[in-house]
């Protein structure tokens, strides 16, 4: 895993490496599904710095949903860390290793 920079091909390195870690696990999904960890990620620094409007909540709430159905229809589970600060979302097979999921 690389460490994380602050340009731009730094962040493109670490989310191409995270593509060939998830592929295995979630095919052509793992693209979808990072999508939806960069938007809870951005929903939930807003959480963290202010509140979130009630559209926000909904928002927030579907993608959670929509990131259980893609994890559950290819056998996973789906772990939601809505701290900011780390990766919004992890998925791993059931009693297995946690794989986290880049929102960048």
């Amino acid at each position: 895993m690389a460490i994380y920079g602050t340009d731009v091909d730094s962040y493109r390195q670490v989310r191409e490496e995270n593509i060939v870690d998830l592929a295995p696990l979630l095919g052509r999904d793992v693209l979808e599904l990072q999508d939806v960890a960069r938007r809870l990620h951005h929903l939930y620094e807003n959480a963290c710095n202010y509140t979130l409007s009630p559209v926000q909540e909904k928002r927030q709430l579907r993608l959670e949903n929509r990131a259980e159905a893609i994890a559950t229809e290819h056998g996973l589970e789906c772990h939601h860390q809505r701290d900011p600060r780390g990766w919004p979302l992890k998925v791993s097979s059931i009693g297995g290793r946690e794989q986290g999921v880049c929102p960048f």
